[in-house]
């Protein structure tokens, strides 16, 4: 009798954690596919879309900068940025003239961080720090800009769509992946990265 009240009781148990497993995972996920999609041949009018504002991050309390804890920065990152409509709504955007966008794209979000009360000369020299130069065989697309913090010091996260560049001029492709950079505003030194492959 024991046993089978031991059995039931383990049973029980094995359900109600699964169950609260799945309540957990259901609510890490995201339908991006709900998202509306800015089509390429709207991507100046997008770029209205592009985001600046603060988050509640504090690279401080992770760990040190690239040791063993390197990797909580990574999953921080992504975790936060990764398949949400933020980003994901630039994904039709393509490789075509991708530095002339990349180039409104980073005018863009220096005029909205003005705007916002930040800095975007200081947003500027950050985004520098990643800049692409034009026949470089990835294109990037700046379309997110977030204020955290380090301690005391100002951490801007910069969120990117990219793409290879194809060999061929006709070899177009969707901005379909996301990378990521934390950097320091007063010295621009990198605090954290990530990328999708």
């Amino acid at each position: 009798m024991k046993t089978r009240k031991l059995f039931t009781i383990s049973i029980l148990a094995i359900a109600v954690f699964i169950l609260a497993a799945m309540k957990v995972l259901a609510g890490m996920k995201v339908n991006v596919e709900d998202c509306i999609k800015i089509k390429n041949s709207e991507w100046k009018e997008g770029a209205d879309k592009v985001v600046v504002k603060t988050v509640d991050i504090d690279f401080s309390k992770i760990g040190k900068e690239y040791d063993f804890d390197h990797m909580k920065y990574y999953w921080l990152l992504w975790d936060t940025f990764a398949n949400k409509c933020e980003e994901d709504q630039f994904s039709h955007i393509t490789t075509e003239n991708w530095y002339e966008k990349w180039s409104y794209y980073k005018g863009k979000l220096m005029e909205k961080a003005n705007k916002s009360g930040f800095s975007g000369d200081r947003l500027r020299k950050c985004i520098e720090r990643i800049e692409p130069k034009p026949k470089d065989q990835i294109a990037l697309l700046p379309v997110g800009a977030y204020l955290a913090r380090k301690g005391k010091d100002k951490v801007w996260i910069i969120i990117c769509k990219w793409e290879g560049v194809g060999v061929h001029e006709d070899d177009i492709r969707s901005l379909s992946h996301i990378r990521g950079w934390a950097i320091k505003e007063k010295n621009q030194k990198e605090v954290g990265s990530f990328t999708c492959m």
